[in-house]
C-alpha cells in the first residue's frame, strides 16, 4: 500500500511540474514578436542568415512597392555579411569572455534594434523602430549614418484542421479555441521598409567613406 501511496505521489508531483512547464513556455503575441526582433538582432550582430531568416515569410513586401523572395533576401543579407569587412570599424570590438563567441568574427556586433513599438491587430502586428550601427558615421544622428527608423510588418496566419474523407482532402477552419491566448502563434515578416538596405547602405558607406543614402531600393 505504501509504494502504491509513494508511486501516485511521484505522478501527481511529475504531472504538477510538467504543468508548470508547460504554462512557462506559453508566450503572448507581443513576447512572441519581440523574440523574433531579437532573432533578428542576433542574427544580424553574428552575421548568421539562418538565425534571421527563421523569421522570415517566403515572400516579403519592401518598401510597400516590390516583393522579394526569400531567396532574394538570402543572397542580399549575404551580401551584407560578405563585404561587412569594408566598413572600416573606426573602434575596437569589445572583448568577449568565450573564444567560441560568433562575434568574435563578425564586423556587424555593433547591429542593434531600439525602441520598438509593437501594434497587433487580429493576424497583423506593425512594428516601429529604430535600426543602429553604433560604429557607422553619425551614428548618434537619427537621419544619417548608422542610425534609421524602420518599419517591419509580421503576420500569423490562422491555424487550420486538416482531414481528408474517401475521396476528396478538405481544410477547415480551426475551431476559436485552437487560437486560444493560451496557444503560441507563429509570425513571420512579410514585410519591411529601411531593414536590408540599412545595412547595404553602411557596407557601401564604410568602403567608400561617405554617408549612406538610407533609401530604399
Amino acid at each position: 500500500m505504501r509504494v502504491f501511496i509513494s508511486t501516485l505521489l511521484l505522478t501527481v508531483c511529475f504531472l504538477s511540474q510538467f504543468s508548470s512547464a508547460q504554462h512557462f513556455i506559453r508566450m503572448s503575441d507581443r513576447q512572441s514578436i519581440e523574440l523574433a526582433l531579437d532573432m533578428i538582432r542576433k542574427g544580424v550582430q553574428q552575421q548568421d542568415t539562418t538565425k534571421v531568416l527563421m523569421v522570415f515569410a517566403e515572400q516579403v513586401l519592401v518598401g510597400g512597392v516590390r516583393t522579394e523572395d526569400k531567396g532574394d533576401v538570402i543572397t542580399r543579407l549575404q551580401a551584407v555579411f560578405d563585404n561587412s569587412s569594408r566598413r572600416g570599424l573606426p573602434l575596437q570590438r569589445p572583448s568577449f569572455p568565450r573564444t567560441d563567441n560568433p562575434l568574435h568574427a563578425s564586423n556587424m556586433w555593433d547591429f542593434d534594434i531600439l525602441n520598438s513599438c509593437i501594434t497587433i491587430e487580429g493576424d497583423s502586428a506593425f512594428v516601429e523602430c529604430e535600426l543602429v550601427l553604433w560604429q557607422a558615421r553619425n551614428a548618434g544622428e537619427s537621419s544619417k549614418g548608422g542610425k534609421k527608423q524602420a518599419k517591419l510588418v509580421f503576420f500569423s496566419p490562422p491555424k487550420v484542421e486538416e482531414f481528408a474523407d474517401s475521396e476528396v482532402g478538405y481544410r477547415w477552419p480551426a475551431s476559436p479555441n485552437k487560437d486560444s491566448p493560451a496557444r503560441n502563434r507563429d509570425w513571420k515578416l512579410v514585410g519591411y521598409a529601411n531593414l536590408l538596405d540599412f545595412l547595404e547602405s553602411n557596407v557601401t558607406a564604410g568602403a567608400a567613406g561617405n554617408d549612406p543614402q538610407g533609401a530604399e531600393r
